[in-house]
């Protein structure tokens, strides 16, 4: 059995970048608004928290792909952006942390 390390990340993000993210959000940022819109600021709070924690570890970009894909299930691919992962997961924490 494994052990979810980020409950709320999984929950929201799983929740909201499902694999069919796309036919719902025209972009990441409309998916994200949706999410600070409807979830409490003690949600977006801890969920800013354990970004905050994932950020730390210093993981590599395919070990980092491998939690948010398969441990969050999350499927937004940030270099659709140009963007790391690092670089997105950051944008995700600030937005989070907007709405608290």
């Amino acid at each position: 059995m494994t052990t979810n390390h980020y409950p709320e990340l999984s929950d929201i993000l799983g929740s909201y970048f499902h694999q069919d993210w796309a036919a719902e959000f025209q972009t990441d940022d409309a998916a994200l608004q949706t999410i600070v819109a409807g979830e409490s600021p003690a949600r977006l709070k801890s969920a800013a928290a354990e970004l905050d924690l994932l950020l730390r570890k210093g993981l590599a970009q395919d070990a980092l792909r491998t939690v948010i894909t398969i441990e969050l299930g999350c499927f937004f691919e940030p270099h659709s952006r140009n963007l790391s992962w690092e670089e997105w997961l950051s944008h995700v924490k600030r937005k989070f942390e907007e709405g608290c």
